[in-house]
C-alpha cells in the first residue's frame, strides 16, 4: 500500500518494522521512498516521503533480512494494490458523517 506525502520530525530509516496486534505476530513493514529535507519557518527541519507498506508474520531478525534483501521487499510492497473503498464503505462513511453533523448518536 502507498501513503503518499507522510511527514516525520526525523529523517527515515529506509525501512522500519512496526510489530502489530495483541501478541506482535504480525509486523507492518514501512519504506519511506523519495524522502525530502524540508525547513520550516521556525527552522526546525521535517522529512517527507511517499511510505509503501506491508504487512507479513514477525518473526526475529525481520528487519535485518529486509534490510539485506530491499530491493526485493520493496518490490514485493510496490506491487500490492491499495484496497478500493466499496459503495457499502462509502455509504457507511456517509451516514457516520451525518451522525457526527446532525448529532446522532
Amino acid at each position: 500500500m502507498l501513503t503518499r506525502n507522510v511527514y516525520f520530525s526525523q529523517e527515515p530509516e529506509r525501512v522500519s518494522v512496526h510489530r502489530m496486534g495483541r501478541n506482535g505476530y504480525t509486523a507492518r513493514v514501512d519504506f519511506p521512498v523519495n524522502v525530502q529535507r524540508i525547513v520550516m519557518p521556525d527552522d526546525e527541519p521535517q522529512y517527507k516521503a511517499d511510505v509503501y507498506s506491508i504487512e507479513v508474520g514477525f518473526t526475529v531478525g525481520l528487519k535485518e533480512r529486509i534490510e539485506n534483501n530491499y530491493e526485493a521487499w520493496l518490490a514485493v510492497a510496490k506491487e500490492i494494490p491499495a484496497p478500493q473503498p466499496t459503495i457499502n464503505d462509502v455509504i457507511e462513511a456517509v451516514n457516520e458523517l451525518a451522525d457526527i453533523i446532525l448529532g446522532g448518536e
